[in-house]
């Protein structure tokens, strides 16, 4: 897993489907600074949290944290 490769690939995620950090916090159930902290590559989302992230980006797990 490629922590920079994944940060910047969620990143470009939000900001294609016009939504704030503080968006993604809400629907994921977690705080901004937790969104900010993946989009940073300082930490990496729990397998529920990409689960989320596959679901309302409709992509896999896969094509966004493994690919």
């Amino acid at each position: 897993m490629n922590e920079k490769k994944i940060s910047k690939k969620l990143r470009e995620l939000r900001l294609s489907s016009r939504n704030t950090q503080k968006d993604l916090a809400n629907l994921f159930g977690v705080t901004p600074s937790v969104i900010s902290m993946y989009e940073n590559g300082e930490r990496i989302p729990s397998p529920t949290i990409m689960k989320k992230y596959a679901m309302y980006f409709h992509k896999t797990v896969d094509e966004i944290f493994f690919n």
